[in-house]
């Protein structure tokens, strides 16, 4: 004599199970992009520290780092834009931090925007003494220059 066991599970059981995993699951998505949004201003001004350090290594009191401008393209994961403050009220530029590849491995560059005079590279953030003074020296200008002139294509379909 066969017995059959049936695994039957009352649709009513399975709406309940179903119900709390979907919220368990909305939940935890809400608790991580809380965390994104919390902690995106703290980021967003650290950058700005960091950008403004750059600038002002390169040439103290010539600009002030000013608001966040979204980049409207794939370099928003790997870059930011922010607003330039000149001392002497001159023309809009443009801070731009890249993350570019160097003999050390991807270091953000800082560049300098203007719609009239171009982009200037002005320095790699975090990088002092030694280190920076070779890797100015050993950099290829090939890569420079493919930054620089991708600069003004960036900051274009950020609508400026």
């Amino acid at each position: 004599m066969e017995e059959k066991l049936e695994n039957k599970i009352e649709p009513k059981e399975l709406w309940r199970v179903f119900g709390i995993f979907i919220a368990v699951i909305t939940f935890f998505f809400l608790v991580i992009v809380s965390l994104v949004m919390i902690s995106r201003n703290p980021y967003e001004k650290k950058l700005a520290n960091e950008i403004q350090a750059v600038l002002d290594e390169y040439n103290p009191d010539k600009w002030t780092v000013g608001e966040k401008i979204d980049l409207k393209s794939s370099f928003s994961y790997s870059g930011a834009m922010y607003h330039l403050v000149s001392k002497n009220g001159s023309d809009k530029n443009y801070a731009v931090l890249i993350r570019i590849n160097t003999l050390y491995g991807p270091l953000p560059a800082v560049f300098v925007y203007n719609k009239n005079k171009g982009t200037e590279f002005i320095g790699f953030q975090g990088l002092h003494g030694r280190v920076k003074n070779i890797l100015l020296s050993n950099y290829s200008s090939i890569r420079l220059k493919y930054w620089i002139n991708k600069i003004p294509e960036i900051v274009s379909k950020a609508g400026i």
